[in-house]
């Protein structure tokens, strides 16, 4: 499906196959002229690691692949549609997408990914760039908004 949406020479598809008893296909796709060669490498080695009997979804290629797992935010990215998937790989970005699933992993995810729809894609640069800033600005309220209101309704103007 990325061949048929993405089409470029550029485009390279790496097969592995994870999972000791239940072998399953997986693929890294990149972009050649575009994706960091070391990038690629790493996620070719942190793949290559996957030691486990079977994976049966995509979430588990996720968590066995990133680096902390405690970390409050995501650093892997998983989406269901190819364009976004295109959009990543044109950015550099490299992809995983395991045979049986309809989930596509992107690495490396940063958090201005987080907050931008695939229908951005789609809209001319000023209605898109006015709906992402106003993503991030209701992002910074409702971050700051709880904070601010029980300083306010904490303060007590007689105790000073």
């Amino acid at each position: 499906m990325l061949r048929l949406h993405g089409e470029n020479e550029g485009l390279s598809l790496v097969k592995f196959h994870v999972g000791e008893r239940a072998k399953k296909e997986l693929v890294v796709a990149f972009m050649k002229e575009i994706a960091v060669p070391e990038l690629v490498e790493e996620v070719k080695k942190r793949i290559q690691k996957i030691n486990i009997d079977n994976v049966p979804e995509s979430g588990y290629v996720e968590q066995l692949i990133e680096d902390n797992y405690l970390s409050p935010f995501p650093q892997v990215q998983s989406t269901e549609r190819p364009d976004k998937v295109i959009a990543a790989l044109m950015e550099g970005r490299v992809a995983i997408l395991l045979d049986g699933t309809p989930f596509a992993l992107i690495v490396p995810v940063t958090f201005s990914m987080m907050m931008q729809s695939p229908e951005d894609y789609y809209e001319r640069w000023i209605p898109g760039t006015l709906i992402r800033l106003l993503r991030f600005g209701t992002a910074i309220i409702s971050l700051f908004a709880p904070a601010l209101y029980i300083s306010f309704i904490s303060f007590h103007s007689i105790l000073d």
